[in-house]
């Protein structure tokens, strides 16, 4: 069974593989502004936000991340 994390815990694992991903698909963090804003905290991510950036990366799931 997955683990429910905080949504603070969460964000905080969700930057740094957010960053990983971006860079594995060849994207700079000034071709993503707002990926660029996520993975260093300045503003949160939403399921709104990672949707998108999971099609554009054609990833079907995020693993080791579920909200409560």
């Amino acid at each position: 069974m997955d683990e429910v994390v905080s949504p603070t815990v969460a964000r905080s694992r969700v930057r740094p593989a957010l960053c990983e991903t971006r860079e594995a698909a060849g994207c700079t963090q000034l071709e993503m502004a707002k990926v660029f804003r996520i993975e260093n905290g300045d503003v949160t991510i939403c399921s709104n936000d990672l949707r998108p950036l999971l099609g554009l990366w054609q990833l079907t799931a995020w693993p080791n991340f579920v909200y409560p």
